[in-house]
């Protein structure tokens, strides 16, 4: 079999490696040695699947600090979420006044146009 089917280019199908893995008898070992891995499919999981199952599991691989750069800034927020992590208390508190300041905006938009 061509392990390049285990490795699509991005956006294209994975349903074959994907199927493949569903009849492999080593397909749960696989998925957890590739589980920290970001490329292909592993025991039938995509990137994405595998990004899934560390949150679920409370780990967050691919993390190089204890805090993200930017931390109490609403960038920071955003890192805490590609990493699929909960929110500092900074963080939140940053992305609610940008989410109120937004807010506040587009209402002063809505008079200003009516």
């Amino acid at each position: 079999m061509d392990p390049a089917i285990f490795f699509p280019e991005r956006g294209a199908n994975a349903n074959k490696a994907k199927a493949t893995c569903a009849g492999c008898p080593v397909a749960t070992e696989c998925g957890a040695a590739g589980l920290l891995d970001d490329h292909g499919i592993w025991g039938g999981q995509s990137q994405r699947d595998r990004q899934h199952t560390r949150v679920a599991l409370g780990s967050s691989p691919g993390r190089r600090h204890d805090r993200p750069t930017g931390c109490g800034t609403e960038a920071g927020a955003w890192v805490h979420r590609k990493a699929g992590e909960a929110l500092c208390d900074e963080c939140r508190v940053a992305r609610n006044a940008g989410d109120r300041r937004r807010t506040a905006a587009a209402r002063t938009a809505r008079m200003v146009a009516a």
